[in-house]
């Protein structure tokens, strides 16, 4: 894992990662916590765990990604977001009336629209449905090689992100 700058709404942040993975910390006030951010960076989503004082519930955000540099990348909310409950296999897709008011007010075109359907759906195939156990290994490799939670937290959830 390389040093890599993260550029978004939520300001400049500093992490690490790879082609595969970027991840950061940055401190959440509604839980009083620092929340892990992991960016998958080819299924273009932001993946949390226990955001907004949430319990035991991952926070997945579609993402467009910019690469800006070799050390910098820029990201985009793309308005939907899926709640996964647990380790799934239970989620939820939220804000489709954000994403359906960008459409209807020229900030997502057609083409765009078509990628992130054709993008959402690719995660919850590859990571959801059909019993599958989330999140992705690779965060939980993180998760563990980072000394936060061990593999058996997983098992109703990792306590500390």
């Amino acid at each position: 894992m390389e040093p890599i700058t993260i550029e978004s709404r939520l300001g400049t942040m500093k992490g690490y990662g790879n082609d595969e993975i970027v991840y950061f910390d940055r401190f959440d006030p509604k839980s009083d916590k620092e929340i892990r951010h992991f960016i998958l960076m080819n299924e273009g989503v932001k993946i949390m765990f226990e955001p907004f004082g949430w319990k035991n519930e991952w926070y997945v955000d579609l993402i467009k990604i910019e690469r800006c540099d070799e050390n910098t990348i820029s990201l985009e909310d793309m308005y939907i977001d899926v709640i996964v409950e647990g380790n799934g296999p239970t989620y939820r897709i939220v804000d489709l009336d954000e994403y359906a008011d960008g459409v209807l007010e020229g900030k997502v075109s057609l083409t765009e629209m078509k990628t992130q359907m054709l993008q959402i759906q690719t995660f919850l195939i590859k990571y959801i449905h059909k019993g599958k156990e989330f999140p992705p290994e690779i965060i939980k490799d993180l998760m563990r090689n980072t000394g936060r939670a061990e593999e058996s937290e997983f098992k109703e959830g990792p306590s500390i992100i």
